[in-house]
């Protein structure tokens, strides 16, 4: 999208009086970009300040909550009644601690486990836990070449990567679709056009995700990154 602004100035004669107007436009789309690059930033570095204050306040309540479960489980006076239903509330602390934990990484103060990881086998491991998770009438497509392609990445975030493009593939196809992932090399050369400004020349490996689903307006693409965006109505999916 274009913008511009006009700057005008007035041109004096020998006598002191305007004798014309001058009037230019000046392209300053990229100076609107930068300057929403910024508030954006800026927006998104106090989320993550008060996603990591809450994320520390709840994990401390929720640690008081886990030890008094652990703590009663052990008792011998605790029923057969009580039993399950204390082990149901440590299954549904391990929960809130993951969604803990995703609160921390967004904010930036817990440190990534990067490792190697062989995206074939990771993809073909993750994709298994993903027919149980979303609906049967979505087939899940992915043919990889037969050459390992090894990175270095934080496996559980990759995976949480994965899982939530997968729910939100579901939530598009109602009456069923296709979720397909396509694993890829490429290499750029020193001319080559760069898909983004981080990016080098060398190889690189791709993935491609792609769902057969409803997808999203144009004009809300530019929010896709946004952590807390998301174009569900309420209690139908977190985005």
């Amino acid at each position: 999208m274009f913008e511009a602004r006009l700057q005008s100035i007035m041109v004096m004669d020998d006598l002191g009086e305007m004798s014309q107007i001058r009037t230019a436009v000046i392209d300053v789309t990229e100076q609107k970009l930068v300057e929403e690059r910024l508030r954006q930033q800026e927006k998104m570095a106090a989320v993550g300040q008060l996603a990591g204050g809450i994320a520390h306040d709840f994990n401390n309540i929720l640690l008081s909550v886990v030890a008094t479960a652990e703590v009663l489980l052990k008792h011998p006076d605790t029923t057969s009644y009580g039993q399950p239903r204390l082990e149901r509330i440590l299954q549904q602390s391990q929960r809130a601690a993951k969604l803990v934990a995703q609160l921390l990484d967004f904010s930036r103060r817990s440190s990534s486990q990067q490792e190697a990881v062989e995206l074939r086998a990771f993809f073909a491991e993750s994709l298994e836990m993903l027919k149980r998770t979303i609906s049967e009438n979505i087939y899940i497509k992915f043919n990889p070449s037969e050459r390992p392609f090894w990175i270095t990445a934080d496996a559980v975030q990759l995976q949480q990567v994965i899982l939530n493009l997968a729910v939100n593939a579901s939530y598009a196809m109602p009456k069923g679709g296709v979720f397909s992932i396509m694993l890829d090399e490429i290499v750029l050369e020193e001319n080559d056009p760069m898909p983004t400004a981080e990016i080098e020349p060398g190889s690189w490996y791709i993935i491609s995700i792609r769902d057969t689903g409803c997808g999203i307006a144009q004009e809300q693409l530019h929010r896709v990154m946004e952590p807390f965006f998301t174009t569900k109505p309420v209690g139908e999916g977190t985005g």
